[in-house]
């Protein structure tokens, strides 16, 4: 289940599911688990989490709602 992935199995999915290797930097810094990703379709998603294309910040947003 996603809500119980630790950071690394997030840059994991990030690198291997999504193709968006770029943002493992960022995912670390701001320790961005399971939980964390999927509640990023919340009131203030990707508060400190720079997402450089649109169409990724869409593709992540599916993802995380899932």
């Amino acid at each position: 289940k996603a809500d119980e992935w630790d950071v690394d199995t997030v840059c994991k999915f990030f690198e291997e599911k999504l193709d968006f290797p770029q943002y493992q930097e960022d995912i670390k810094q701001l320790y961005l688990n399971g939980q964390s990703f999927i509640s990023l379709h919340e009131e203030v998603p990707f508060s400190g989490f720079k997402v450089a294309h649109p169409l990724h910040k869409i593709k992540i947003m599916t993802h995380a709602e899932r």
